[in-house]
């Protein structure tokens, strides 16, 4: 399959990861990434273009874009930009009630796993075993004092800090040493898409009972987790 032998993440010089598109490839570095948000959006767009039911029938519209007859309605969309959580053209896909469609629910997993990487580095944290408004505030302190090579991280945990606050207030906190950092990256994954801290939990805790794996393979991706870390 195209780019399957092709490594996900590289790192490059210092702190930089460069992330690259197994469908797309570093052909024209439109499918290659310096962020790992943006890979996880990009990703996302190739999924829905996939299953979205919306967007089986493209055909050239407008500028020689890509524009997609809904074959139910046969009403038109536009060239759609790029996904990203708060793009309100993608909104339209949203069915009532949800504020994050199930291609992005994918990968929930993967983004907790991410922050909980750079929280493990922080080893007060492993050690907090209550919740109360001390530890809200000194999840930010915590969170401020990421290094540079979680400064994507860092800058995800700290954008949303009232989110990252109930979570250090939150009844559910483990009591047991060394589950904190995990805690922490599952509550705040799914900050992004407006979601609770418990409800963002619990979305990862039920993506991760069922394998990911035939979905996955649609982006040529054969790891279950840990497949966007980046090799040497």
């Amino acid at each position: 399959m195209q780019n399957e032998e092709q490594p996900v993440a590289k790192r490059r010089q210092g702190n930089l990861v460069e992330y690259t598109c197994r469908l797309c490839g570093d052909y024209d570095r439109e499918g290659v990434f310096y962020a790992f948000l943006p890979f996880i959006d990009h990703l996302i767009g190739h999924l829905c273009l996939e299953q979205l039911r919306e967007l089986s029938q493209p055909f050239h519209g407008g500028n020689d874009e890509a524009w997609y007859r809904n074959p139910d309605t046969f009403d038109v969309i536009p060239g759609l930009p790029p996904y990203e959580p708060d793009s309100l053209p993608w909104h339209r896909f949203l069915n009532k009630g949800e504020k994050l469609l199930p291609q992005a629910k994918v990968f929930l997993p993967d983004i907790a796993d991410w922050l909980g990487r750079a929280l493990d580095s922080i080893q007060p944290l492993n050690s907090i075993l209550q919740s109360d408004v001390l530890v809200a505030e000194q999840l930010i302190q915590l969170s401020q004092g990421l290094s540079p090579e979680f400064q994507e991280q860092r800058e995800f945990l700290l954008k949303p800090e009232e989110k990252l606050k109930d979570v250090g207030t939150d009844p559910k906190w483990p009591r047991r040493r060394g589950r904190q950092a995990g805690f922490v990256g599952e509550s705040m994954a799914g900050a992004r898409w407006k979601l609770t801290p418990s409800t963002s939990r619990e979305l990862v805790r039920q993506i991760r009972l069922n394998p990911r794996g035939p979905t996955l393979r649609i982006l040529n991706i054969r790891q279950e987790r840990y497949w966007w870390e980046p090799q040497e």
